[in-house]
């Protein structure tokens, strides 16, 4: 009976839901606005932008956040201890992680690796987003692809429609992506710059007459990962790895090779 009853645990702690909270940017989109103020704190009907990130977080009923606050930590600290998610009473944990020595994405992803903070899956989300998405299904076909295979898929990229003339478009967000219809496995992504304008798709990815594949340029990353515990790891091996693009290009360029997969679901 003892051995049962720790086995129910064991499930029921698998099936926390935690995340990483990006405080910071790390760019200078915004200056010299963000110079004394980090844009999570931007305030949009008088709410600071990541009263939202979290709200959003809680509603995706996830459990534990890590807040990784860098860039102007001391204001991001006393929002938070100040906020209702700082009481016992508030629907999820939320633990601040300040250091100005965390310069980039990669940092803090070595830092989460550093750390040993999750064993299960976990999500990655930009501290200043404003959703109503349901991560439900986004998060049920990561798990199910795990459950099939632990170590190829490494994570899903959240992404949503959104023409390439949508006001809510920079070039910063233009991406072109590669998909898989099959499996929405990302075969190719392609981050333009502000001098670019074509991309050149690999011909190995057309080279399957079994598969169909899919090229969009409607697309926008938004920035939400649901990655493996791998994920921290790979920037921890990867010394140069500095932002999520440079995992993504890093995973594809050497899938044949590692077998990691990223995966792509659309909203």
């Amino acid at each position: 009976m003892s051995g049962k009853r720790k086995k129910e645990v064991g499930i029921k702690q698998e099936n926390i839901l935690e995340a990483v909270v990006l405080a910071d940017s790390f760019n200078k989109r915004f200056y010299p606005v963000t110079e004394n103020r980090p844009r999570c704190l931007f305030p949009v009907a008088n709410q600071p932008l990541i009263s939202y990130t979290l709200e959003f977080l809680s509603i995706c009923g996830v459990k534990h956040i890590y807040v990784y606050a860098c860039h102007c930590l001391d204001q991001v600290k006393q929002y938070i201890l100040q906020s209702k998610w700082a009481n016992t009473s508030s629907p999820c944990k939320v633990t601040i992680v300040s250091s100005q020595d965390l310069t980039s994405v990669g940092d803090v992803l070595r830092d989460v690796d550093q750390k040993n903070l999750f064993e299960t899956d976990f999500l990655i989300v930009p501290g200043d987003i404003v959703s109503n998405l349901k991560l439900s299904v986004a998060l049920e076909e990561h798990r199910n692809r795990r459950e099939k295979d632990k170590n190829s898929p490494l994570m899903t990229l959240v992404l949503r429609s959104s023409s390439p003339a949508h006001r809510s478009r920079t070039p910063e967000d233009n991406i072109a992506v590669a998909l898989d219809l099959s499996s929405n496995r990302v075969l190719h992504y392609h981050r333009f710059n502000k001098a670019a304008s074509k991309v050149n798709f690999p011909l190995n990815i057309l080279q399957d007459p079994k598969s169909r594949v899919e090229l969009r340029y409607d697309l926008t990353d938004t920035g939400i990962w649901v990655c493996s515990p791998q994920v921290p790891q790979l920037f921890t091996d990867n010394f140069d790895y500095q932002t999520q693009y440079d995992l993504i290009k890093g995973v594809l360029i050497n899938e044949e090779f590692l077998g990691n997969q990223i995966h792509a679901h659309v909203a």
